[in-house]
């Protein structure tokens, strides 16, 4: 695990770590893409706390991580296998 420095860095680790795409965080945070996109970006930080806590469930780490980097942070999971098309 690296030591990330802003929100949106930490996030964005979370969510490789976590084998999750910028779509699937949206969708379980209820914004649009583009917003979890500017998040990781570092344009813009969620604009409540609820949508932290969203993010930080659905990609496994804690909030007080994702914030400030204190608590549990990512842990790799297997990557997904892609599909035959």
């Amino acid at each position: 695990m690296t030591v990330s420095t802003g929100f949106g860095e930490r996030l964005r680790e979370a969510r490789l770590a976590a084998n999750k795409t910028q779509l699937e965080l949206a969708s379980a945070c209820d914004v649009y893409p583009a917003t979890a996109n500017r998040w990781e970006r570092g344009g813009v930080e969620p604009s409540s706390i609820s949508i932290v806590v969203k993010a930080a469930e659905f990609l496994g780490v804690s909030v007080g991580w994702l914030v400030n980097a204190e608590g549990p942070g990512p842990r790799p999971t297997k990557p997904r296998r892609r599909r035959a098309v």
